[in-house]
């Protein structure tokens, strides 16, 4: 399965700060807060 993007640059924030709420990875991704979550 290959990741999108998107969904890389979320792993990323994550695996920098796994505490961040999904405000907080939506900001740094520069993505809705409703896509973080659906990926998520």
């Amino acid at each position: 399965m290959k990741l999108t993007e998107k969904e890389t640059e979320i792993l990323e924030i994550l695996d920098e700060n796994s505490r961040a709420d999904l405000e907080t990875i939506a900001k740094m991704a520069g993505i809705p807060v409703n896509e973080v979550q659906t990926i998520i």
